[in-house]
């Protein structure tokens, strides 16, 4: 995105053209009545129609920019936000990478405690076997 943005910055003074036109088409032109007296006709009323039925017309403007201080501006910065764009675009992928880093550490830890809850189980399974034959042989008293 950073070098789309210089780029449309550095265009700015690059030459500039511009290009227009039109075509106008007037189906009823409007119609005035003139008085017979200024066509050598006393007496008459001479229907005129005034304009043209089309009208066309074409431009072309070409122009340069030879100096302008903040165009210079503009394109430090454009620079500097590309700068800008690139290192962010760094930091998120570093903050990926922690991330997905510090998910799997998790998750060893998780199993890790999940086998240490698996032998605290096993464990306490011998223990109560080994006090269940022990009181059967009268060895411990049972305690409520």
């Amino acid at each position: 995105m950073g070098s789309q943005q210089i780029r449309e910055a550095r265009s700015q003074g690059l030459p500039q053209v511009n290009i227009a036109g039109g075509l106008d088409y007037y189906p009823a032109l409007p119609t005035q009545i003139l008085p017979g007296e200024l066509a050598g006709m006393p007496g008459e009323d001479i229907p005129v129609r005034f304009g043209k039925d089309y009208s066309a017309n074409g431009n072309v403007k070409l122009t340069q920019l030879l100096f302008n201080q903040s165009y210079f501006v503009g394109l430090k910065a454009a620079k500097t936000s590309q700068d800008l764009y690139r290192l962010r675009k760094e930091m998120a992928q570093e903050d990926l990478i922690y991330n997905i880093g510090a998910a799997y550490y998790q998750t060893l830890q998780t199993k890790e405690q999940f086998q240490n809850i698996e032998a605290n189980l096993k464990r306490l399974a011998e223990l109560e076997r080994i006090m269940t034959l022990q009181y059967k042989n009268d060895l411990v008293p049972k305690v409520s």
